[in-house]
């Protein structure tokens, strides 16, 4: 009976810190762009939207804002990357009535997602390593900052993560005790994986091993029968992701598999025989994703920029991330699975997905966030909770150790309430110097607009510019924005001033202009290139000398820790 109160007591906590976050905080860079793709998705039934994103989440998104007949649907045909832009403005503001309904319904699925993660990693501890080890493993994910700042929002990373757990969860179960639910489980994992986010296609290599091992091993034999429904599972989830909108695979699109798998076309030659259907749509997202890795993404670390990124990104953003607490039971915990393998294998479940995982992570090209590595969080997790179970078990010291760490974790969690997307541990210098360190999701990610609005409603200012992520979300709570004024000079040029106007959210004034600039913590210290790929060499050296002006200047207030308001001379 304790136990089951303190259970509910966590998930209590944890529901009320995700749900609170989402009240409180705006919609981050990527969320207007899910929700947009969603809600175009249910009207139009078309996913030209955001491809590169499967439509698992947004389509979960999308169904309470839709269905409440209080949003209006977004219009418009997408041909360049300015079209998609439009779209997503005036998806947002056509719905700015309702952004406070329109973010916290969105939000609801992706809560719940979080919620029922949380659930599975303290399952899957228990049953590994025990009633205390499960509980010791809840305690620390309720906790774990990461988690707390990305499953309140409407992406597609913690998803990933439950979807990777499940998965191996799942093979574990047929490991061990084999059954045709665990392959079925298995199948309809992989399925719901590969509509959430593309990076779990690494997961369809380990089905195909599973796939070829069931003849041959023995206690998978008796289960061959089910091998056609292991193919025929995640295919049918696919295509109902994708409202069965299926096509058989083209010539060229064959060629786009060649590409991504570096073979000579002719080799899958033979193929083009064998009639495969599949959403197009689903392929023309994993070439996007393919081609996004390939030519790489600006990214910042330790005050130096790569388009290709570094190996050592992700170790080192979870070394600066984590809590001091919490990252010494993950690394203590790993090291306890990994000297218990002479003992019991079964750390074997916790060490490989990790190893796995880690192998792509780390030579991945698009380093813009911590929060791509979440899915191996879980398995660090449940490590810690076994490493907790044993230490319990042995003097009391130990345990004293143990709650000592529990509650050091628990309190700096609380002390970062409810900034955790900013959140710095003291070996990043915290909130004050970790932006410097690291920055886009995991800095500003235009989650504080919502409480620069209000600042600026609180000290009478109708008006001001911005230069930081979302910052075209003002209007949308009742303040006047304009563009930054040099990049507001290339936009004029570039688009026109009707354009600007509507971006902007009200019509051009040619007057004074605002006496204050909020600029986010990301964009004083990224290339203008980085958040703007339009922008040529020479432009952007024009807003980089006019920051110059205010990154040795004090800031007036600072925003939720992520947004400096500057008074302009």
């Amino acid at each position: 009976m304790r136990f089951k109160i303190f259970i509910s007591l966590l998930f209590g906590v944890l529901a009320i810190n995700l749900f609170y976050g989402a009240c409180t905080k705006s919609l981050t860079t990527d969320e207007p762009f899910h929700l947009a793709a969603g809600l175009s998705y249910l009207k139009t039934s078309k996913f030209s939207i955001n491809p590169e994103h499967p439509p698992l989440i947004k389509l979960l998104a999308a169904t309470i804002p839709y269905f409440s007949k209080k949003t209006i649907p977004p219009e418009g045909d997408i041909k360049s990357y300015f079209d998609l832009i439009m779209f997503i403005v005036r998806s947002i503001r056509l719905n700015c009535a309702y952004i406070d309904f329109l973010t916290i319904t969105a939000r609801i699925f992706p809560i719940l997602i979080t919620m029922f993660l949380g659930f599975l990693i303290y399952k899957i501890t228990k049953e590994l390593y025990g009633e205390i080890g499960g509980l010791s493993s809840l305690f620390l994910f309720c906790f774990e900052p990461t988690f707390l700042a990305h499953g309140r929002l409407l992406h597609t990373d913690v998803a990933a993560s439950f979807f990777y757990l499940l998965y191996f969860y799942a093979l574990y179960k047929v490991c061990l005790r084999p059954s045709l639910f665990y392959f079925f489980l298995l199948s309809t994992v992989l399925g719901l994986s590969l509509i959430t986010k593309f990076s779990m296609l690494i997961l369809v290599p380990i089905h195909f091993l599973v796939m070829t091992f069931m003849p041959f091993k023995r206690e998978w034999r008796k289960f061959w029968p089910a091998l056609p429904l292991m193919v025929f599972i995640p295919w049918l989830i696919v295509c109902a992701g994708y409202f069965f909108k299926i096509s058989r695979v083209s010539g060229e699109e064959l060629g786009l598999v060649a590409r991504w798998l570096s073979l000579p076309e002719r080799t899958l030659q033979f193929i083009r025989y064998i009639p495969i259907y599949l959403p197009p749509d689903f392929i023309r997202g994993i070439d996007l994703v393919w081609e996004h890795n390939h030519v790489g993404h600006w990214a910042y670390l330790l005050g130096r920029y790569s388009k290709m990124g570094w190996w050592y990104y992700f170790p080192l953003a979870f070394c600066l991330k984590e809590s001091i607490p919490i990252l010494i039971y993950f690394f203590s915990g790993l090291i306890y699975c990994l000297l218990d393998l002479r003992r019991d294998k079964k750390g074997l479940f916790i060490i490989l997905p990790i190893l796995y995982y880690s192998i792509f992570a780390f030579g991945s090209h698009i380093n813009i966030g911590i929060r791509h590595y979440l899915p191996v969080f879980p398995f660090l997790i449940i490590g810690s909770g076994g490493l907790c179970s044993f230490l319990i078990q042995k003097k009391s010291y130990w345990q004293i150790f143990i709650v000592l760490i529990l509650i050091w974790s628990a309190l700096e969690t609380a002390r970062a309430f409810p900034d955790y997307i900013s959140y710095f541990n003291p070996i990043a210098g915290g909130y004050k110097k970790g932006w410097k360190r690291l920055s886009d999701s995991n800095a500003e990610w235009g989650q504080d607009i919502k409480i620069l609005a209000k600042f600026c409603k609180k000290n009478h200012i109708n008006e001001i510019e911005a230069y930081c992520a979302s910052g075209w979300l003002l209007p949308c709570y009742g303040i006047k924005f304009r563009f930054f004024s040099p990049l507001r000079e290339i936009y004029l040029k570039k688009w026109g001033r009707e354009t600007v106007s509507f971006i902007e959210g009200h019509p051009s004034s040619e007057g004074k202009n605002s006496p204050y600039l909020a600029i986010g913590s990301s964009f004083l210290i990224i290339p203008p290139q980085t958040a703007m790929p339009e922008i040529s060499a020479s432009e952007a050296q024009i807003i980089e000398k006019k920051l110059l002006l205010f990154q040795k200047r004090r800031p007036v207030a600072v925003i939720g820790k992520t947004i400096f308001l500057f008074r302009k001379e």
